[in-house]
């Protein structure tokens, strides 16, 4: 399965307006209830278009060198210009975007995997997901839950995404999203939204945590926001030696047009099955290159025919209207032996 980074996009756009109808009026339509769901919580939610500054405290668990913490600033004018800044030992990130441009500077070619979800969970309050053409609601579910009641969509798209989002019935808010299956053999992952607080006209969650696998991954307080934070062009000067790209509110997902299999390493067969997550950045030509491993088989000769296998493949590039860029995807590679 193919993941593009493409919801690491800030995609700044104008607050949507709650729509004059009630859920109960959409009973038959589970998609179009759903769809209201989504639109709710960005109204009770969403940043965009606000002017703000944000500071969040995690910690990251489960990682090689044990409990990780960190901080996580954000910044932005509301409009074209944004700045990200991660701070933990071992690791310092800063990307920021100015007009159409966008400069990374990091560790690395790519985030690891927590940064990644890390940053994913602060666009409840960044950037809310909003509803997809190609999404469908499987499922509409009321639950009674120790602070009240919920309502959960059960969402399905083409691309085996399958997930389910649940809120709250009296603040509208967003409070969990749960992963029925994502991506190959990525093991479930639920991220939830609590301690909502009243900044301004918007609640937002104070207290954001992720669980994988049913043990807790990351934990995030959101410690102070200023709604009325004086921004300046130096803010968002690119750093020297960063990674320049074209910044893309909507861009499409790379789409593999030649996929050639890896072979099974040789002398491995007592091995039934093995896991890699390889990413890469997926040229304008479709072309791959930087290939990495992300996620290892604890057997390295796994990794290695993984990564000489994806260097091989060619992909239908991503797009930013009609136009192809160059754009980062995660690839996994399952191996079995029936």
């Amino acid at each position: 399965m193919i993941m593009a980074a493409s919801r690491r996009c800030v995609c700044l756009l104008t607050t949507l307006s709650i729509l004059p109808l009630s859920l109960h009026a959409l009973h038959g339509d589970d998609t179009e209830q759903a769809k209201l769901l989504f639109v709710r919580a960005a109204e009770a939610s969403s940043l965009e278009g606000q002017r703000y500054s944000a500071h969040f405290s995690f910690q990251v668990f489960g990682v090689k060198n044990g409990t990780i913490a960190g901080t996580l600033d954000l910044l932005t004018d509301g409009s074209e210009y944004s700045r990200e800044e991660l701070k933990a030992p071992g690791y310092h990130k800063v990307a920021i975007r100015a007009g159409d441009k966008t400069y990374t500077l990091r560790p690395g070619h790519y985030d690891p995997t927590r940064v990644t979800q890390l940053i994913e969970l602060m666009l409840v309050i960044r950037s809310p997901e909003k509803w997809k053409p190609d999404w469908k609601a499987k499922k509409i579910f009321h639950e009674k839950r120790q602070n009240g009641e919920v309502t959960c969509a059960s969402i399905e798209a083409p691309s085996q995404f399958k997930r389910t989002y649940c809120f709250d019935d009296q603040t509208r808010t967003l409070l969990e999203t749960a992963d029925q299956y994502s991506f190959g053999h990525s093991p479930p992952a639920t991220a939830q939204y609590s301690d909502y607080k009243t900044f301004g006209a918007k609640l937002l969650p104070t207290r954001l945590s992720l669980h994988v696998d049913q043990q807790t991954a990351i934990e995030a307080t959101l410690e102070s926001i200023d709604l009325n934070a004086s921004v300046s062009p130096e803010m968002f000067a690119a750093p020297a030696n960063a990674e320049i790209g074209d910044w893309c509110a909507n861009p499409t997902a790379p789409k593999a047009t030649f996929r050639p299999d890896p072979s099974y390493p040789e002398g491995y067969s007592n091995i039934r099955s093995a896991h890699v997550v390889v990413v890469a950045t997926i040229s304008s030509d479709g072309s791959v290159r930087d290939a990495e491993v992300l996620d290892s088989a604890r057997w390295p000769a796994f990794d290695t025919v993984a990564l000489d296998a994806v260097r091989r493949w060619r992909f239908e590039p991503a797009r930013c209207e009609s136009k192809p860029i160059a754009a980062e995807a995660q690839i996994e590679i399952n191996f079995s032996i029936p």
